[in-house]
C-alpha cells in the first residue's frame, strides 16, 4: 500500500504494505524474506529509502496499515507474533506480542484504526484495542474452518463490524465479529475445489493462459483426506496430463536434498521441483514458503537444479504468476 492521511492507494506489491512518512506524505513499506529481518521504509517520490526498521528477529511475512495511516502492523516469522509501530512519532515499536506457536501470515485494522485481527498458524485467532500506549491483547480464540487461519480482512464500514478470515489448509472462509470474534455465518465454498482462496481464484482467472501439468506425487496428495474434498480434486485435475517420476530426476531430488537446498525430511518438496526441472516445466505454482519459495533457498536450489544441466523452474505463488495481466 502507499498513501498520505486520509487516503491509501493499493499498490502492487509483495510481501509488503505502508503509508505516509510525517516530512514527505507519501511512503512505502516493504519487507520480505532476507537476512537483515526488517522492515524498509522508502520515499515514493524519489524511490530512496529514508528508513530501516531493523531487529525484527525473522523474515516479514506480512504488513497492515490503519486506515487513518497512524499504525503500521508486521507479522515476523516463526512464533514472534506480530508489532505495532506509530507513524506519527518516528516509526516507534509501541506493541508487540510474540506468544504465538507458529507463523503469522495475516494481520487487518479495523476501519476505526483502533481495533487490530491477526491470524497464525497455530490455528489462533487474536484481537488487540488500542489502549493509551499503544495495543493490548483483548481476546485469544481458536479459529473455526480450518487448522491455518491466513488472510484476514475487515469490512470497510466502520457500522458492520464483520471480519473475514481464510485458511491455507482449506477453501473454509469464516465470517466473524469484529467485536469478540464470534463466528456469524460461513458462506458456502463448497464447489470451489481444496486448497487456498488464492489458488482457487488463480486457478480460475489464470490457467488459460498456461499449459497445465502435474506431477504423479500431486495425483497422489490429492486422493488423501476427505473422501468428498478428494473427488473435488480429482475432478479438478482429471483432464491435466501427469509428469512421471524419472531416473533423473531423482537424482536430482536427492542431490537438492544432498546440499541441503531441500531440508532432510522434506523428500516430496525436492521431488517436486526435480519433477518440474527435469522436464522442461516453466513454472512451478507452490505455497510452500519455508523450503521452496523464498529468496534464500530459491537460489540455492536454481544452483543445484543448473549443476545437472537443467534450467530450473520458476518458483512463485499462484498471486505472483499472472498477477501483472490485465484480463
Amino acid at each position: 500500500y502507499a498513501g498520505k492521511y486520509g487516503e491509501l492507494t493499493p499498490l502492487r506489491q509483495r510481501g509488503g504494505g505502508g503509508f505516509c512518512l510525517p516530512l514527505t506524505h507519501y511512503w512505502i513499506a516493504t519487507g520480505g524474506w532476507n537476512k537483515e529481518d526488517s522492515i524498509y521504509l522508502i520515499d515514493r517520490a524519489t524511490g530512496r529509502m529514508t528508513r530501516r526498521l531493523a531487529g525484527l528477529e525473522n523474515v516479514i511475512l506480512h504488513l497492515c496499515v490503519s486506515p487513518d495511516g497512524r499504525w503500521l502492523g508486521a507479522s515476523p516469522g516463526g512464533k514472534n507474533g506480530v508489532r505495532v509501530f506509530d507513524a506519527e512519532n518516528n516509526f516507534r515499536e509501541v506493541f508487540a506480542d510474540r506468544a504465538y506457536g507458529d507463523d503469522s501470515y495475516g494481520c487487518a485494522f479495523g476501519p476505526r484504526s483502533r481495533r487490530l485481527v491477526t491470524t497464525s498458524w497455530d490455528g489462533k485467532l487474536r484481537r488487540y484495542e488500542r489502549a493509551a500506549d499503544g495495543f493490548r491483547r483483548a481476546a485469544s480464540l481458536r479459529a473455526d474452518g480450518g487448522k491455518q487461519p491466513y488472510g484476514v480482512a475487515f469490512h470497510p464500514h466502520s457500522d458492520s463490524g464483520r471480519v473475514a478470515v481464510g485458511f491455507a489448509d482449506t477453501t473454509n472462509l469464516a465470517v466473524l465479529d469484529g467485536a469478540d470474534l464470534t463466528l456469524r455465518y460461513t458462506p458456502d465454498t463448497g464447489g470451489l475445489g481444496n486448497g487456498s482462496l488464492d489458488s482457487v481464484a488463480w486457478w480460475e482467472n489464470q490457467k488459460q493462459h498456461f499449459e497445465l501439468r502435474i506431477s504423479s506425487l500431486v495425483e497422489e496428495e490429492i486422493g488423501r483426506g476427505d473422501p468428498v474434498a478428494a473427488k473435488r480434486r480429482e475432478a479438478f485435475t482429471m483432464d491435466i496430463p501427469s509428469l512421471a517420476v524419472s531416473d533423473e530426476a531423482i537424482a536430482l531430488a536427492e542431490d537438492l536434498m544432498e546440499q541441503r537446498a531441500i531440508p532432510k525430511g522434506s523428500e516430496e518438496d525436492a521431488f517436486h521441483i526435480a519433477i518440474a526441472a527435469t522436464q522442461g516445466v516453466d513454472f512451478l505454482l507452490t505455497w510452500n514458503f519455508r523450503h521452496i519459495n523464498n529468496a534464500e533457498t530459491k537460489q540455492l536450489i536454481a544452483e543445484v537444479v543448473q549443476s545437472h544441466g537443467y534450467t530450473c523452474p520458476q518458483l512463485c505463488s499462484p498471486e505472483e504468476l499472472g498477477e501483472n495481466r490485465n484480463d
